[in-house]
């Protein structure tokens, strides 16, 4: 609380964005540290104060204790997932992939003032073929709403874009010789389709556990149709390699679904679902 007061008031002075900074936290009982460099990291603090998302913490222990092989981020961001995973194990290899260059620079950061080992930064984004878009941002360079899917969201929701590069997932993976994944977490913000699509030999191949953020559909969203068409296919792809779908819910609970749930938030849901290989199909009943 008190790092959180000092930044507020270094941002009403107008001074946040001239000062490097480095506050300390815990997560788990493990102590780390994260820089703010010119605003970016803010964020890392204000989630501080209204406190960290925990939701994920539990599955991706259990899967740790289930399975081995790499933790692949699909949109770093500033870090939130790189600490959860460190938290939870420390000596997990961990590739992250993000098509923001600042949001690459900055995790690298945390990795080196925490000394984090077998911890990989690509500054890329994940896509389903070899790719130049752009990435549209609203608030700032490291924007969590950043998107790459031109009509994802209202054109006047962002005000800013820029080009950035896309590569097949499963050339990069292959590339880098990863040759075992315990976990697959995706949050691109529209990008869902691209990214498993780019990935599906690899899921063929290692039978990881996924969890992706997935977005409900707003009323009157002229693109409705258009994404309910895009999650479907990716559905479909997934249940064609026998994966289940589980949605997860922020009082360490699972709900099994026969299909992802576009139009309702029931209470204490989140927007992340766990898809699950059927070989591992008993992994739901710990959190029912």
């Amino acid at each position: 609380m008190k790092n959180h007061l000092l930044a507020e008031v270094l941002i009403k002075l107008k001074l946040l964005k001239f000062l490097n900074l480095v506050f300390s936290f815990k997560i788990n009982g493990k102590r780390f540290k994260f820089p703010i460099i010119n605003l970016i990291g803010f964020q890392n603090l204000r989630e501080l104060k209204k406190g960290r998302e925990t939701h994920l913490d539990k599955i991706i222990a259990e899967i740790f204790l289930k399975k081995t092989g790499a933790f692949i981020d699909v949109g770093v961001n500033i870090g939130q997932t790189l600490f959860k995973v460190k938290s939870i194990d420390l000596s997990r290899d961990y590739f992250g992939f993000d098509p923001s260059p600042s949001c690459c620079f900055y995790v690298k950061k945390i990795i080196k003032i925490n000394s984090f080992e077998n911890s990989h930064i690509i500054p890329v984004g994940l896509y389903n073929s070899l790719a130049i878009l752009k990435l549209f941002t609203k608030y700032g360079d490291d924007d969590p709403h950043a998107s790459v899917i031109d009509g994802y969201r209202e054109k006047s929701f962002y005000n800013a874009e820029q080009y950035t590069l896309l590569c097949e997932g499963d050339f990069l993976l292959k590339e880098l010789k990863i040759n075992s994944i315990s976990i697959i977490k995706i949050d691109v913000e529209g990008a869902e389709l691209e990214v498993i699509e780019g990935l599906k030999n690899s899921i063929v191949q290692y039978k990881p556990f996924i969890i992706c953020e997935i977005l409900a559909i707003k009323d009157k969203d002229e693109m409705a149709h258009h994404k309910k068409n895009r999650v479907n296919r990716l559905e479909k792809i997934l249940k064609n390699e026998n994966y289940l779908i589980g949605r997860i819910y922020k009082n360490n609970k699972i709900v099994i679904l026969d299909e992802i749930d576009l139009y309702s938030k029931p209470v204490e849901s989140t927007f992340d679902y766990l898809f699950v290989p059927q070989a591992m199909n008993k992994f739901f009943e710990l959190f029912l």
